[in-house]
């Protein structure tokens, strides 16, 4: 055994995420009041539901009000890297060890499991968050039946959604509105991903000095590597194999993005316009900003049947939040 049971996380009152809606200018919808209302008490929660339907800000506004020290959060795109370096230096048992020791609340964001190794090892921390009573909060797209949708490896992660359908709330969010879509007067959009623009770009791309630089022992050719900005053509960075530990590595080191000669996705492989998706989750969860040169709308841009539903819905949801221009 690694450390005792932990005591229940202290309650927050609704009222905290009531009020810091109403600061910011906005009353919660009835899903919304629904999930804070279940926020503010004890029990697992499983938050599902549409993008754009505030999951993130509401689990954002409860962490805030508790000590940062009892709080530990998993991001999926981060889960994977973390977790395999962690393996590396301590195994397995002693990665889980560290994962949830010392914590009162453990979230995993934006939860989507495709792949049989991320599965087990998402079972292995769900279980174990809930045998040593941390309090485990989920957010998703997916409802829990709909985890690992690949049909040849459903069956194998039955047994982790009956676990968080026994062990979890399940609150769905769908109040009918993406609420990434509405412009908000006093929204400030100088910083971070939506501070970012949609460039639509007219005639040939402009011709650019190639420079380079590198990720995880790889050199990309880049058109902009000064402080912290990073130019890219869509080829280089989404028509190569790169990962999401890749993205994660640059979004750290780069903290605004240009990436010019971007298509449309329904002109791209496959693979191509998955990679721009993941792209587009990291910088946006890292607070990057991200600028696109693109000859489309971003409406005609997202037209892809490559993609699931669920993603092209996230990615032109996200990619709504960006401002707006015309290349000179």
């Amino acid at each position: 055994m690694f450390g005792g049971r932990k005591q229940s996380a202290p309650l927050v009152g609704d009222d905290v995420v009531v009020e810091a809606a109403t600061r910011a200018g906005f009353r919660l919808d009835p899903t919304q009041l629904v999930a804070a209302q279940h926020l503010s008490g004890r029990d697992h929660l499983y938050l599902s539901g549409p993008v754009g339907r505030g999951k993130t800000w509401l689990v954002d506004t409860y962490l805030g009000a508790l000590p940062p020290k009892w709080v530990r959060r998993l991001h999926w795109h981060e889960f994977g890297r973390d977790l395999d370096a962690l393996i590396k230096d301590r195994g397995v048992e002693g990665a889980l060890a560290t994962i949830t020791s010392g914590v009162r609340v453990l979230c995993f964001d934006e939860l989507t499991v495709d792949d049989r190794a991320d599965g087990i090892y998402v079972d292995a921390v769900i279980r174990r968050a809930i045998e040593r009573d941390i309090r485990l909060i989920i957010t998703s797209n997916h409802r829990p039946s709909d985890l690992m949708p690949h049909p040849l490896l459903h069956a194998t992660f039955l047994p982790t959604i009956d676990f968080i359908e026994t062990h979890c709330m399940a609150i769905e969010l769908d109040g009918g509105t993406d609420y990434r879509t509405i412009r908000r007067p006093n929204a400030r959009r100088d910083h971070g991903f939506a501070g970012g623009l949609w460039i639509t770009v007219n005639g040939a791309p402009t011709q650019r000095v190639s420079q380079s630089t590198s990720v995880n022992g790889r050199t990309i050719s880049v058109w902009d590597s000064t402080r912290d900005h990073l130019g890219v053509t869509f080829g280089e960075i989404c028509g190569r194999p790169l990962g999401a530990a890749d993205y994660l590595r640059l979004a750290h080191r780069y903290r605004s993005w240009t990436v010019s000669g971007v298509p449309g996705l329904a002109t791209t492989d496959r693979q191509s316009a998955r990679r721009f998706v993941h792209l587009v989750d990291i910088l946006y969860d890292q607070e990057a900003e991200l600028n696109i040169e693109c000859a489309l709308d971003r409406t005609e841009f997202a037209l892809c049947a490559a993609l699931d539903p669920m993603s092209r819905a996230r990615v032109t949801s996200r990619l709504s939040t960006l401002g707006e221009s015309a290349a000179l």
